[in-house]
């Protein structure tokens, strides 16, 4: 039997208001849902790779058939181990088929994302990662002082045509540079 690990957590509202999305974690699983207003019930949109919810997000595109969301890659093998894997997906509400941003850097962790208000464009944060760290069973302070860049993108919907909008850079790879975004 499946058992619910906690509630879901509501990330976003659809446009018109009459359902959300969800985030919750099933069976050591996180899945992302939707429910209606008053719904005990959560459909379910698509399981997640991810091992932890931090950094995990959701938005509804603003005609609410599509959601642009953050997931796991476990084919970035160090970036996983450290929870660090994240990369921008869209998903179609209605057939449930998801697919990764076009163009999103191999060395990056997606760190928040967001619709144009047209819908036509995205724009996501995403953070400079360094395998050489990465590779490592245990991190030292001195192994998180290397300068790191952070970018704001601005794309089509389906990730292609990039333009960086900002950059900047810290001087420590923990250190949140940019995160949630939103776009009105």
């Amino acid at each position: 039997s499946k058992q619910l690990a906690y509630k879901p957590s509501h990330p976003d509202w659809s446009p018109d208001g009459k359902s959300f999305l969800t985030l919750s974690r099933v069976d050591d699983t996180y899945r992302l849902g939707l429910a209606g207003r008053g719904d005990e019930e959560v459909r379910e949109l698509t399981g997640l790779k991810a091992r932890s919810a931090y950094g995990l997000v959701g938005r509804f595109s603003p005609d609410g058939r599509k959601v642009l969301f953050t997931d796991a890659d476990p084919g970035q093998k160090d970036a996983f181990k450290w929870h660090r894997s994240s990369k921008p997906h869209v998903l179609d509400v209605a057939t449930g088929k998801r697919e990764p941003l076009a163009e999103f850097p191999e060395n990056a962790q997606c760190r928040g994302v967001t619709w144009s208000p047209d819908g036509r464009r995205v724009a996501y944060t995403w953070v400079q990662l360094h395998p050489e760290v990465l590779k490592k069973d245990e991190l030292t302070v001195a192994d998180a002082n290397v300068e790191t860049e952070a970018f704001l993108i601005v794309a089509d919907a389906n990730g292609k045509n990039q333009k960086t909008v900002a950059s900047a850079k810290a001087g420590n790879t923990l250190r949140d540079i940019y995160g949630s975004i939103d776009w009105r």
